[in-house]
């Protein structure tokens, strides 16, 4: 599945902030965990 830069630069955002936690945004953003460890360690 193709995500926006959009929605991925805000997931990055959040995370590098620690503002949401993985698991919730994984849940809340329809996006695998997976899938946002493996942007957030690129």
């Amino acid at each position: 599945m193709a995500y926006s830069k959009r929605k991925k630069k805000w997931c990055i955002n959040q995370i590098e902030k620690g503002i949401t936690p993985i698991t919730d945004i994984a849940k809340y953003r329809k996006v695998p965990r997976r899938t946002l460890y493996r942007w957030y360690n690129k």
